[in-house]
């Protein structure tokens, strides 16, 4: 079993890669950073500009996956540096997130100026990275054109408003490109810099006349299988209420800010300030002061109160729905099943719905497929029976999803639904057990460009919290992604990467479980030491409820959603046994809430904008993030079982 599992990796990584043609052993060469390989291949007359998959050549291999010595061998031998694959893309736009590899292939006469088939250019690229700035300099010292566009309608200013470099946008705007220019969506340079939490730069585009009242575009631009995607009519106040800071909210407002502003839902910047678990009620005050109207009601019904009950936030809820209490949700409560048909109903139900969401709503989704292959994962490993055809079925949808998506990613032309999409993607490759590739090498490429300077992965603009609600999950699944995937000729890079990350991780102060779970791991994954892994494991086991489960946060009722992922934080990171007091306590509640169909129900308590469709779970409005409760809930009653030991994400 075991040999041919093997073979069937290698198998899986020749079909995701590039190189498969005549000169394979050379790309392979340049992948795995085999320096002697590759001078072999190309001393044996291999030619160092044999094409691979979609003509792309191993010079532009190695600038994306290599090293640079792999780039120097290759020039010397007769690389041709302005070579372009099907797409339009060259040596020089995938190597731009490192300045020395730039100046290399300048220094050989590569085209700074060439641009895709999307229009995208080397300075195009670079401008979307957040440590860029020696990059740009070079290429616009270089003569590269600052005022292309690429086919969205973004500027270089735009890529570097999004990014959070500073030093980029103030040298763009000295070389006369337009504050307020706008993409596609109708987005400026000032929304990106207040969706990302970002008070300096939005003070410089204040400044320099960027328009606070610009309205984005209305929602329709962007189409799912099932209906429009409702966002849109965003203004800056909009996309900085969420998560401030208040400083930033009262730059806006002072500059002149609608402060009861609608977005494309109806939503205002009062609804938006309380639709996180990370609401400040400093922002909250500061827009009632200054008129904002607490009776505004979105589409769906629901006003700033509607919201603040779904937190609790005591003072939050003092302002905006004063003598109010959370609302409980009802839970299942009956005789409880043993944890192995208490698992078993969740697998069922998991490997079921995973399959009708993708038939129903046709995408792959965080809820849905990734979180279905750590349950199996696990479920596996735990000597627990699996649907093994529905498993490989999913694995073969990912890899034709994202093997289209190469080029894309190099090309910083990020997926929908943000860094989620890409993070927890690289979890399913990783469960399902797919070795590294060129598919895996180009997602955490393009991970890794958009790594913030203090070392973060930013959630920025719209909550859905828990799943996308803070930047505590995003970095620790990007250091998770980087450390499983991280291709060898960036290994001193990555490392660099994720001792900056670790460092920023050390640093936060979790106001929800959510947040202190990803803490944990992403120290854990980062490589922290023991001693502080286990002070904050102890910390997680004592916000314990009596009932035995966790809850959201300190002023909801537990749930399984909190439950479940603490469970898993607590075995993952703290090698807690099920057979611990805590984990006892806390496999009975779950199994206590459990629904007779394998569920359970958690509330949402997101902003929504997706359109509503039945995709097999049950529980209504609330069934995404109930699905994702069942997974991790499922995911710890697994672990409450003989075996100990889980590949992949739980393994490492």
């Amino acid at each position: 079993m075991r040999s041919t599992k093997i073979l069937c990796a290698a198998a899986l990584a020749a079909s995701l890669s590039f190189g498969q043609q005549p000169g394979a052993a050379l790309f392979d060469a340049v992948r795995q950073d085999d320096l002697s390989a590759l001078k072999k291949q190309l001393a044996a007359g291999v030619p160092a500009g044999v094409r691979g998959l979609h003509g792309t050549t191993p010079l532009m291999l190695a600038s994306a996956f290599g090293s640079l010595e792999a780039m120097r061998l290759l020039i010397d031998a007769g690389a041709d540096v302005n070579a372009h694959n099907e797409f339009g893309s060259t040596a020089l736009m995938w190597s731009v997130y490192d300045v020395n590899r730039v100046r290399l292939l300048l220094d050989h006469h590569a085209d700074v100026d060439a641009a895709t088939k999307a229009k995208e250019t080397a300075l195009l690229i670079a401008s979307s990275g957040a440590d860029s700035e020696a990059v740009v300099r070079l290429l616009l010292e270089r003569g590269a054109n600052a005022k292309v566009v690429d086919a969205t309608g973004a500027s270089p200013l735009f890529a570097a408003a999004g990014a959070g470099n500073l030093a980029v946008v103030r040298l763009f705007l000295d070389r006369g490109l337009d504050v307020n220019s706008v993409d596609r969506t109708g987005s400026t340079p000032l929304m990106l810099a207040a969706g990302n939490a970002d008070t300096a730069m939005a003070a410089l585009l204040l400044q320099r006349g960027a328009n606070v009242n610009a309205i984005s575009a209305k929602p329709g631009a962007s189409m799912v299988k099932n209906g429009v995607i409702r966002l849109g009519s965003f203004t800056p106040l909009l996309l900085a209420a969420t998560y401030g800071p208040a400083k930033l909210v009262k730059l806006l407002l002072d500059a002149g800010a609608d402060v009861n502003a609608r977005d494309g839902r109806g939503a205002t910047p009062l609804i938006l300030s309380v639709s996180s678990e990370f609401q400040d009620p400093e922002i909250v005050r500061l827009l009632l002061a200054r008129g904002a109207d607490p009776s505004v009601k979105m589409e769906t019904g629901e006003n700033a109160r509607d919201w603040a009950l779904k937190f609790g936030q005591p003072e939050v809820m003092g302002m905006v729905a004063p003598g109010q209490h959370a609302a409980a949700v009802p839970v299942s409560l009956h005789e409880a099943r043993n944890a192995r048909s208490g698992a078993a109903a969740g697998i069922a139900l998991m490997e079921k719905t995973s399959s009708s969401f993708f038939k129903t709503g046709g995408c792959v989704s965080c809820h849905a497929q990734n979180i279905t292959a750590l349950v199996v994962a696990t479920a596996r490993a735990n000597g627990l029976p699996v649907d093994e055809t529905a498993a490989a079925e999913r694995d073969r949808t990912l890899r034709a999803l994202w093997t289209g998506r190469v080029d894309s990613l190099l090309q910083r032309l990020d997926p929908a639904g943000d860094l989620d999409t890409t993070e927890y993607a690289t979890i399913q490759f990783l469960e399902e057990g797919n070795p590294p590739s060129d598919v895996t090498s180009a997602m955490v490429h393009n991970l890794a460009s958009q790594q913030r300077a203090d070392g973060r992965w930013l959630q920025g603009g719209v909550a859905r919290a828990p799943i996308q609600d803070g930047d505590a999950a995003h970095t620790a699944l990007a250091v998770r992604a980087l450390q499983a995937y991280g291709p060898p000729g960036r290994k001193a890079e990555f490392s660099e990467r994720t001792e900056r990350a670790r460092k920023w991780l050390m640093g936060v102060q979790p106001n929800c479980i959510d947040e202190r779970d990803f803490q944990v791991l992403g120290l854990k994954w980062s490589g922290a030491a023991q001693p502080v892994i286990q002070r904050l494991v102890r910390d997680l086991a004592a916000e314990q409820r009596p009932d035995g489960g966790w809850a959201q946060n300190p002023h909801l009722a537990s749930d399984a959603y909190a439950t479940g992922q603490a469970l898993y934080t607590l075995h993952e990171a703290g090698g807690l046994s099920s057979d611990d007091p805590v984990y006892a306590r806390g496999v009975q509640f779950l199994l206590r809430t459990q629904f007779e169909d394998g569920s359970w129900h958690v509330a949402s308590r997101a902003v929504k904008f997706q359109p509503y469709f039945e995709s097999g779970f049950p529980h209504g409005q609330d069934q995404w993030i109930s699905q994702m409760a069942t997974g991790w809930a499922t995911v710890a009653l697994s672990f409450a079982q003989p075996k100990p030991a889980i590949a992949g994400l739980a393994h490492n």
